[in-house]
C-alpha cells in the first residue's frame, strides 16, 4: 500500500498554517530589532534567529525571514561600528581624567562627552556617561578654583603695592604696569577677577600720566631758570 495522497484541502491548510508561522515570526523578528536599534542589545535578537535556524531553517529561507536577517545584519555592524566609536571616546576621556589636565583638555573632553552622548541606547550607558561629566566637572572645579586663587593673591599683592607707588618715580609705576599686564593675560582664569584686575591696570595707568605731568610742571620752571642763567652768562 503506497502513502496517502494529500488532498487539495489539506495542502491549503498546511500552506496556511505555514503563512502563518512565517508572518508570526516575521513579527516577532521586527518587534525584537525594533527594540534593539533602540536599546543596543542584540542579544535577544540573536538568540531568537539561533533558536530559528536549529528548529525551522526551513523558515528562514523565505523572503520575509531572509529580509529580517538581513536588516538584523545591517544592524550588528552598525551595533559593533557604535560600540567601537562608544569604547574610543570613554578611553580618551579617561585618559584625561587619569593625567594631570589644564582646563584646555577638560573643555575638550566636554566636547567629546558631547559627541559621546550622541551614542548612547542602554540605561547603563546613560549611567556611565553620566558619571564622567561629574568626573570632568569636579576636576574643572578644582582647576578653576586653584587657578583664580593664585591670580587673586597675586592681584593683592600688586594692590598693596600699587597703594605706595612714589609719585617722583615713574619707573616703579611701569613696573607695576608690566606686572599688572602679565598678570591680565593668564589664561583660564574667570572674568570676574580679570575685570578687578584691568580696573586697577587702567588706574595705574592713569595715575601714572598724572605722575608725569606733574614731574613736567615741577620741571619746567627749574628749566627756564636754567635757560635764563644760560643767557645771562
Amino acid at each position: 500500500m503506497g502513502p496517502r495522497r494529500v488532498s487539495g484541502l489539506e495542502q491549503a491548510v498546511a500552506d496556511e498554517l505555514l503563512a502563518i508561522r512565517r508572518a508570526r515570526h516575521a513579527e516577532q523578528l521586527g518587534q525584537l530589532l525594533t527594540a534593539a536599534s533602540t536599546s543596543g542589545e542584540l542579544a535577544p535578537t540573536e538568540s531568537y534567529i539561533t533558536d530559528l535556524r536549529t528548529s525551522s531553517p526551513d523558515l528562514l529561507q523565505t523572503p520575509q525571514l531572509r529580509a529580517r536577517i538581513s536588516e538584523f545584519e545591517s544592524l550588528l555592524a552598525s551595533e559593533r561600528g557604535r560600540q567601537q566609536r562608544l569604547q574610543q571616546l570613554h578611553q580618551s576621556i579617561t585618559d584625561v581624567l587619569d593625567g594631570q589636565p589644564d582646563l584646555q583638555q577638560l573643555v575638550t573632553a566636554e566636547t567629546t562627552a558631547t559627541e559621546l552622548r550622541s551614542l548612547l541606547r542602554s540605561e547603563s550607558e546613560h549611567a556611565e556617561h553620566a558619571r564622567l561629566l561629574r568626573l570632568i566637572s569636579a576636576r574643572r572645579t578644582t582647576i578653576q578654583t586653584a587657578l583664580d586663587d593664585a591670580f587673586n593673591a597675586e592681584l593683592q599683592r600688586l594692590s598693596a603695592k600699587v597703594e605706595q607707588l612714589p609719585a617722583d618715580n615713574l619707573a616703579e609705576y611701569d613696573t607695576a604696569i608690566s606686572a599688572l599686564t602679565a598678570l591680565n593675560n593668564r589664561p583660564d582664569v574667570s572674568q570676574n577677577l580679570k575685570a578687578l584686575s584691568n580696573t586697577l591696570l587702567q588706574k595705574v595707568q592713569g595715575d601714572r600720566r598724572l605722575a608725569a605731568d606733574s614731574l613736567k610742571t615741577a620741571a619746567d620752571p627749574q628749566r627756564i631758570t636754567d635757560a635764563v642763567g644760560r643767557a645771562a652768562t
